[in-house]
């Protein structure tokens, strides 16, 4: 890429708009008739050719090429004009102004009527988020097609997310998708394990293993044996035997 390749680029970026008219069929399969170019202010020209100067330089830097033509084309620097206000009355005559034959119209004026009350950037203000029962984030993208977007939301709430899950919907595609985009919130605690439950290990039971209960072998029973019992053995018993005994019958 040399100089004057860098310099017809900015012409071309400068003239796009005319040159869209010119060639409509050139543009027609790639350019939707909704996104057609218009022309550029000085301001919106010199940051993108900053970005072609930045991204030449990334290439020099990973090795990609050695060429140094956009060193000598050089970024430069937007110039803004003097800012100025409006007064609160002259917001009050726009915000109650009646456009509602132009519709496109209405958005923009609401959108630059909310950055008077709350100061933020057209980029801030396509970042803010709904949050929807302190647990699901909505991101709507831009204000275009917002009804349709609203819609959408309402539908993958009331009918697809259950009333205890949390998440983030992304409905800033919606237009171009047709589609609404749920990422489900991964939980910062750590998952409590269930309750330890009583074993049922049989190891881990009771044994009831006839060897480990107590012994029903006759042989650790008392003895039942005759032997071991009191003899009743008429020669251990005191002798009932007459001879023994005092005679009755003998005289003194």
């Amino acid at each position: 890429i040399s100089l004057e390749d860098m310099n017809d680029f900015r012409d071309y970026v400068v003239n796009e708009h005319l040159l869209y008219l010119e060639h409509p069929d050139f543009y027609k399969d790639y350019i939707p008739a909704q996104y057609k170019p218009k022309e550029k202010s000085n301001t919106t020209i010199i940051n993108t050719m900053n970005l072609l100067c930045v991204f030449l330089h990334w290439c020099k830097k990973m090795g990609y090429t050695s060429n140094e033509a956009f060193l000598q084309y050089g970024c430069k620097v937007p110039v803004y004009g003097d800012p100025f206000y409006l007064s609160i009355e002259e917001r009050n005559v726009l915000y109650e102004a009646d456009l509602s034959s132009a519709p496109q119209l209405e958005v923009i004026r609401d959108i630059f009527v909310f950055h008077c009350y709350i100061g933020c950037r057209v980029g801030d203000l396509y970042r803010l988020t709904v949050v929807y029962d302190s647990r699901i984030t909505v991101n709507f993208g831009g204000p275009d097609d917002l009804g349709m977007k609203v819609a959408a939301v309402k539908k993958i709430l009331t009918r697809e997310i259950g009333g205890e899950e949390r998440g983030t919907l992304d409905a800033s595609l919606t237009r171009d998708s047709k589609r609404v985009y749920f990422k489900p919130e991964e939980s910062s605690s750590p998952q409590k394990d269930p309750p330890d439950e009583p074993s049922s290990d049989p190891e881990s039971e009771p044994s009831s293993d006839p060897e480990s209960e107590p012994s029903s072998d006759p042989e650790s029973e008392p003895s039942s044996d005759p032997e071991s019992e009191p003899s009743s053995d008429p020669e251990s018993e005191p002798s009932s035997d007459p001879e023994s005994e005092p005679s009755s019958g003998d005289e003194p």
